[in-house]
This record gives C-alpha cells, sequence and structure tokens, in this order.
C-alpha cells in the first residue's frame, strides 16, 4: 500500500461568514500549510459540483471537509469511489458524516423565549431556504413554528420574508412590511 501525503481540500461557498472564516483559520491551526487547500466553490448548485470534482481531481485528496455546502450524490460517489472521505459541516446529505449544531432545537429556543415574553405577532426574516445552503435556515425555522404552533400562534404569510443577501440594505428594504403588519417581535435566521 502506498503512503500517500495528507491534503485536505477545505471548501465553503465563498469563506464569506465569519463561522467558514473561523473554522477555517482553526483547521489551519492542525495542518501544515501544504496539507490545507481552500477551496472557494459558490453558491451555484452546479457551480458547487464542478469545483469539487475539479478538486478531486487537481488536488488528489485524502480528505474533503465542506462547510456550509452538500454535495450531490454524485459528487459523493466520485469522492467515496477515489476513498476520499467527506465530512459536512453545518450541512446534512445520506452517505457522509456531518458536524452540525441542534438548528431546529435553536429555533425552538428562540420561539420558545419570544412567546414567553409576551409576543404574539411575530414575523420571520431568513436567507433563501429550499437552496443550496439552506439548511441551517430551513432547521431553524422548524424549530421556531413549532414552538409557536405548541401555543396555537403562527407566523402570517406575509411576516414570512426571505431575503436574497441577508445584508443591512435587505432589511432596510422589509422593515415597511413588518411596521405595516404590526408585528412585535422578528426572529431572523440567516442561511450559514
Amino acid at each position: 500500500m502506498t503512503h500517500r501525503e495528507t491534503k485536505i481540500v477545505i471548501a465553503a461557498p465563498n469563506f464569506g461568514s465569519a463561522l467558514q472564516i473561523a473554522l477555517f483559520d482553526h483547521l489551519k491551526k492542525w495542518l501544515k500549510p501544504e496539507e490545507a487547500a481552500r477551496r472557494s466553490i459558490s453558491d451555484d448548485a452546479r457551480m458547487q459540483k464542478e469545483r469539487l470534482m475539479q478538486a478531486l481531481v487537481q488536488t488528489n485528496p485524502t480528505a474533503l471537509i465542506a462547510i456550509s455546502v452538500r454535495p450531490d450524490s454524485d459528487t459523493i460517489t466520485a469522492y467515496t469511489v477515489a476513498n476520499v472521505p467527506i465530512v459536512l459541516i453545518d450541512e446534512e446529505a445520506a452517505g457522509v458524516s456531518t458536524i452540525t449544531t441542534n438548528n431546529s432545537l435553536g429555533g425552538q429556543m428562540a420561539g420558545e423565549y419570544l412567546i414567553a415574553k409576551g409576543r404574539k405577532k411575530i414575523a420571520i426574516v431568513s436567507g433563501k431556504t429550499q437552496v443550496q445552503g439552506g439548511y441551517n435556515a430551513e432547521q431553524r425555522i422548524k424549530g421556531f413554528l413549532q414552538a409557536l404552533n405548541a401555543k396555537k400562534l403562527s407566523v402570517l404569510p406575509e411576516c414570512l420574508i426571505e431575503v436574497v443577501h441577508y445584508s443591512r440594505e435587505d432589511g432596510i428594504s422589509v422593515m415597511p412590511k413588518l411596521l405595516q403588519a404590526g408585528v412585535d417581535a422578528v426572529f431572523l435566521c440567516c442561511r450559514r
């Protein structure tokens, strides 16, 4: 059996979130510079697949750590066939290892807190869900809605708002709608 030098590909959509940057910086402490290959692979699912496949072919990695990325089944199969284990951080996919927070429980706790504070007309502002990288927001919303449902509360459709960039500008653009709806609390849950 031939010994392969360690080369871990660490991939994220763009290393733009505090979590992605902190995780990469922490991983660098445990690896020599030549053992880590950082790859920004885009938010677009098609581009992610292409770039993950390029990383497999060009880097010949010994492992893939993907932060806020959910590879499709073809990509997972290609890595499995190449005997390259995959670890997903803050995502889930069949056939790979996952490290994640309990986003559903976090959403539930947030809902219970707002209810305990007497809030009844609550809005949810999130990043895009039902998209690549939307897993965390989906789970947070699920838990939050469970807390509201347990108290027979709900979120009006006009108070469930998805924004594109989850930026300050997005917040400014949705605020008039929230004020007009008369909400007494807002649950903010980003994608990542």
